[in-house]
């Protein structure tokens, strides 16, 4: 047929060897399908058939044959981790192969594909259904394989819950020796280093000799085993820390074959038989831990053998109620042990309970499924189905055995799980209920209050049974308190649920304190104050003023303010009002501040200093500052000097009115004077009191012309005068020489 004109395909799977249409089946119309059911570390057979009638029924067409093994992810023993503090690797030689520690490149390595070389590239580095492998030893050639050796060594905690058979898969390439040389080494040991069953759990693989017989050679050096995997029960060390030990060794010898490596991956299971069908049968196909030699019988008739494949398909009899299967080693059939599962047809009766993890929204759905022989009851046998589909109400999904599930909003949700047996071949279905609460307590009401005052918060948004706490200290119940907090505190609102859990909300309640605030200030005597909403008129007394005001600071709260008022006395100071003063003949006057010593001064002349000098008449005004108060003083300075006179050096008595007669200028008439005149010989030619004839600095007029010195009757030249000039308070002399021209 035209294999496009197919509308899918049918996948029929089971153990490896299962005889086809007694399969497990999967309708597929894509390119990818889901099975389930599957064992980690087990081989199965895959038919893939064309649907050429699109009827969902096998036809013979012939299927395309896929052989798969389910890799083991969660591996209880991390043996590619060779860095790992539980992982001791060490090399030497073959006396002393544990002489140094540490992985060494190519002797302790991770393989994640390959073939072997030395085996003619027929045996896989990594075994089917593994993701990697690890080689100890190496393939080597020549001398770089005289007397070399390599260990590894894992420590690993046996837990019984999860598993009771150790398994190792291994593969060994080793060149041809009859001196006991080369060999690979496993063996159990204990916490101590010592081995747990020399004769069950230990064994020697040595080039040539009687245990690698069924081994294949390539050519006639090398020997090899393909992937071989070996059980060990550890059931009975359960708790207690095992050591798994490996070890290659070389050759004594120098040659080109004497050599040693080995593949291995390691692994776990389950101590227990797997029953594959369920249901009323006639017959059920039961599957024992793999890496064993096996032998099935019932047990009211043990030298009866029924089958011994790992997988068997066994009759259900009336008078047999208990299938046996002894499992013994690989390499050592004398050791083994046995393990039973019940003939009964089998039921899966779905069970679970919730528990709700720390009070939050998410939940753990433990399951507690199990066997049933009447689909009604549990067997009591504690065996657990094999599958488990769950749905928990609100779109999500799992099939984990219990998982946990947190849902995101309140309500409540219908759970469902369905436990299964035999690929899903049997179901059963139960459901309960998860009741989420919406407990979202909110605290309202006012949460700032003032020192003294109360307040009320409400409880809303919870489950109505509300407690009310200080730190640990319970207050009261109910949807509100009043408190009344002397300083900031917080409060808790508590909101139980009827399994005990509560959600808390806390709130602080911020207490503002009434202010009392002391003012210190000042002002000077003769101002006003106005601050801090107070008014005072003008302070004419020093001294200190208080008062009180109160008011409401910015929180609404009654607050105090206390006004110390200083007032300053002004500073004390003191000039005469009136001075007089010659300042021509006496020079500069210096004005001096008396009275208290002030911090600073100010003179309408600019200057800073207690005393300045004056050089003229006029009103000077000082003011000073003590302790930020100011006061002024004024003085009034008049010139006590008479009029200064000027008086001539040159006369030129010619007649023309100009400069004809000796006239003084700028001088007082009311002042007494008398001018003497004399030649150069010192005879007196001239000399007159009260001399009247003088005119005004810039006045043209003269007074008393005729009266004065004309130089009449006397010859050009330089003659000399004095003028006296007195008054009450002083007299004057003045000296010089006239020049007469004519």
């Amino acid at each position: 047929m035209d294999e496009n004109a197919t509308s899918g395909y049918i996948v029929e799977y089971g153990y490896a060897g299962f005889t086809p249409g007694s399969g497990s089946t999967v309708y597929v119309t894509g390119d990818t399908c889901l099975l389930t059911g599957l064992s980690p570390l087990t081989t199965y057979d895959i038919y893939v058939y064309y649907d050429c009638n699109n009827d969902g029924i096998v036809t013979n067409e012939v299927p395309t044959l896929v052989s798969y093994m389910v890799p083991d992810l969660n591996l209880c023993i991390d043996y590619s981790d060779l860095t790992s503090p539980w992982v001791t690797c060490t090399y030497g030689y073959v006396t002393n192969p544990m002489a140094n520690v540490g992985v060494v490149s190519g002797h302790h390595t991770v393989m994640t594909s390959g073939y072997s070389p030395r085996t003619n590239y027929q045996l896989l580095c990594v075994p089917p259904g593994a993701l990697n492998s690890v080689r100890l030893g190496d393939e080597c050639y020549g001398g770089d394989c005289y007397g070399g050796a390599e260990t590894i060594t894992y420590d690993f905690l046996v837990d019984t819950t999860q598993f009771g058979i150790f398994l190792m898969k291994y593969a060994a390439v080793m060149g041809r020796d009859d001196g006991g040389q080369p060999k690979f080494v496993f063996k159990l040991l204990d916490e101590n280093g010592a081995e747990v069953d020399p004769q069950c759990t230990s064994a020697e693989f040595i080039s040539h000799s009687d245990n690698t017989n069924g081994w294949q050679a390539e050519g006639y050096d090398v020997l090899w085993k393909d992937w071989t995997t070996i059980g060990i029960d550890v059931s009975s060390y359960h708790g207690r820390n095992l050591k798994i030990f490996l070890a290659t060794y070389d050759c004594y010898a120098n040659a080109p074959m004497h050599f040693a490596c080995a593949y291995f991956t390691l692994g776990c299971s389950k101590k227990e038989i797997i029953v594959e069908t369920c249901g009323e049968m006639l017959t059920s196909t039961y599957t024992a831990p793999a890496g064993f030699n096996y032998r099935w019988y019932y047990s009211n008739d043990p030298n009866t053998t029924l089958a011994t494949s790992q997988t068997a398909t066994i009759p259900i009899t009336d008078n047999a109620e208990t299938l046996c299967c002894y499992c013994s080693y690989l390499e050592n059939p004398n050791c083994g042990f046995e393990i039973t599962s019940s003939l009964e047809s089998r039921y899966p009766l779905a069970q679970f309970s919730i528990s709700r993890d720390s009070c939050t929204h998410s939940f753990t759905f433990h399951n507690e499924s199990t066997i049933s022989f009447d689909a009604q009851t549990p067997s009591g046998t504690g065996e657990p189905c094999q599958g488990y589909y769950w749905d928990f109400g609100d779109g999500a999904t799992s099939i984990e055995e219990s998982p946990s599930h947190e849902y995101q909003t309140a309500g409540t949700y219908v759970v469902t799980l369905i436990a299964t047996l035999n690929n899903d071949q049997c179901q059963d279905t139960i459901r309960d209920t998860v009741a989420v609460l919406r407990n979202e307590p909110v605290i309202s009401g006012v949460f700032e209050i003032c020192r003294g005052d109360s307040t009320v918060l409400f409880a809303s948004g919870g489950l109505n049974n509300y407690e009310w706490l200080q730190d640990t200290v319970s207050l009261s119940t109910g949807s509100s308190i009043v408190v009344a907090p002397a300083d900031t505190t917080t409060y808790i609102l508590r909101s139980y649920e009827p399994d005990g859990c509560y959600v808390d909300t806390m709130q602080e309640i911020i207490v503002h304190i009434p202010n009392i605030i002391e003012i210190a200030d000042s002002i000077c005597v003769h101002e006003r104050y106005e601050g801090y909403g107070f008014s005072f008129g003008t302070q004419d007394n020093p001294g200190s003023v208080h008062s009180e005001m109160m008011y409401q600071n910015q929180y609404g709260c009654d607050s105090l303010v206390k006004l110390s008022l200083f007032v300053k006395q002004l500073p004390t100071i003191y000039m005469e009002s009136m001075l007089k003063h010659c300042f021509l003949f006496d020079g500069l006057l210096e004005l001096a501040v008396s009275g208290d010593g002030c911090d600073s001064y100010l003179w309408n002349t600019g200057e800073v200093t207690n005393t300045i000098n004056i050089a003229e008449a006029g009103v000077y005004t000082v003011s000073a500052i003590l302790n930020g108060c100011s006061n002024s003083a004024q003085t009034t300075v008049e010139e006590l000097c008479i009029l200064n006179p000027v008086l001539p050096n040159v006369m030129t008595p010619n007649g023309d009115n100009v400069n004809d007669v000796f006239i003084i200028k700028n001088m007082d008439p009311d002042v007494p004077n008398k001018l003497t005149i004399y030649n150069r010989w010192g005879k007196k030619v001239y000399e007159k009191e009260n001399y009247q004839t003088y005119c005004w600095e810039g006045d043209s007029t003269i007074h008393n012309a005729t009266e004065g010195f004309t130089a009449e009757g006397l010859s050009d030249g330089v003659f000399f005068y004095t003028f006296h000039y007195e008054d009450s308070v002083k007299t004057v002399d003045y000296h010089g020489t006239i020049t007469v021209i004519r």
